[in-house]
């Protein structure tokens, strides 16, 4: 469910990076981006966590500022998969966004330069010349990601408990 959305703004994120011809706001935004997916995901799970709160949630009190009264993002069988797909592409997109920034330099520029000469347009030269040779760099091979994305999934739905878990029952 996220996977698409990830990779379409981390590309729309790549392309926007690759456009800053200072070097100095290139690396600044492109830290920012990848941060997420530098922070501990159990952090990051107990911030989400309390971002998507029923009662004390920021999500909730700009909604509510809105009109839009609070809703309960990760207790509702309808808003608990689209919360945590939103989590998902916040945790994935610094990641993803690297991998594009990083293979961005390696396409000639004379590529570019021909489609202009052909008359090309911009998206033209996008779909025909980035994308397929995006397409062909990224082999979709980050199953630790994926791993580590499972923790997040289970630190931000599980229940909160008092105490020690009950002993098991006999």
């Amino acid at each position: 469910m996220s996977v698409p959305v990830t990779v379409v703004v981390a590309l729309a994120v790549a392309l926007g990076l690759h456009r800053l011809r200072r070097l100095e706001a290139r690396s600044a935004w492109a830290a920012m981006y990848f941060l997420p997916f530098s922070v501990s995901l159990v952090a990051a799970a107990l911030v989400w966590q309390w971002i998507y709160d029923p009662v004390y949630g920021v999500l909730n009190h700009f909604l509510g500022a809105l009109g839009v009264p609070p809703l309960k993002w990760l207790q509702s069988l309808d808003l608990v998969r689209p919360s945590l797909a939103a989590v998902n592409v916040w945790a994935r997109l610094g990641f993803d966004t690297m991998i594009f920034l990083a293979a961005l330099p390696g396409h000639p520029a004379e590529y570019y330069e021909a489609a202009a000469i052909d008359g090309a347009s911009v998206w033209q030269a996008l779909w025909r010349i980035t994308l397929r040779a995006q397409s062909a760099d990224r082999d979709g091979g980050d199953s630790r990601a994926d791993l580590q994305l499972q923790d997040l999934r289970h630190g931000c739905t599980r229940r909160r408990r008092a105490g020690p878990r009950a002993p098991a029952r006999r």
